[in-house]
Order: structure tokens, then C-alpha cells, then sequence
């Protein structure tokens, strides 16, 4: 797979679940079967808006060639998708509906390929 078509496909998930997050907070609550409070709700649209930060910046940049602001790019997915997957496997206890392992698979997959690209793929 090329970084092109990783951050295409990358930027449309991101995309499409920080929508979620920001319309729809509750939903990733009872996905979830855990209870909500207010704060919970505001922090999960937070984490929608970041999430919608970082697809838009993969969509824009999916076109970029080989640069120091790709290398960025790559590096900070590499962390903040790293650090998704590690929180959620510390806090899983007690949840364990498949909602929560398909967010932790798509963690761990979005990770790993920014990890692909940021560490392993010469270009």
C-alpha cells in the first residue's frame, strides 16, 4: 500500500468516526454498554473533533510527496493511535462488548500502519 492510499483510507475512517463522536456521543456510550454522564459526552465530542482535525489533515495532505510535514504527519498517528490502543486496552475491564475490541482493532491497525510508514517503508 502506498502513504497515499493510507491516508486516504486512514482519513476516511478517522473522518467518519470523529462525525460520529461529535453528532452522536451517546451512540459510542450505549455501542459500548456503559453508562454516560455529561462530561463523558463532551469529551467524547472532543476526541470526535480531534479526530476530525487529524482526517482532514490526512486528506489534504494524501497527495504530499515525500517531505519533512509527511514524516510529521505519519509520526503523530503513530502516537496518537498507539496511545488510543493502549488506554483502551488499560481501561477494557468490565466492558467487553464488540464495539469496544472493534475500536481497539481499529486502534491497533491504525497504529500499526502509521508505524509502517512512519519507521519501517523507505521513501
Amino acid at each position: 500500500m502506498t502513504t497515499r492510499n493510507f491516508f486516504i483510507v486512514s482519513a476516511v475512517i478517522i473522518l467518519l468516526s470523529g462525525v460520529v463522536s461529535v453528532l452522536y456521543p451517546q451512540l459510542m456510550f450505549d455501542a459500548w454498554g456503559t453508562e454516560s454522564n455529561q462530561a463523558g459526552l463532551i469529551i467524547t465530542q472532543l476526541s470526535g473533533a480531534l479526530e476530525i482535525g487529524l482526517g482532514l489533515i490526512l486528506w489534504l495532505s494524501r497527495n504530499e510527496g515525500v517531505s519533512k510535514a509527511r514524516r510529521a504527519i505519519v509520526l503523530g498517528g503513530f502516537i496518537t493511535y498507539s496511545l488510543f490502543f493502549i488506554i483502551m486496552l488499560i481501561n477494557i475491564s468490565g466492558v467487553s462488548s464488540a464495539a469496544v475490541w472493534a475500536n481497539i482493532v481499529l486502534y491497533l491497525l491504525l497504529a500499526l500502519g502509521f508505524g509502517f510508514f512512519a519507521f519501517l517503508k523507505k521513501s
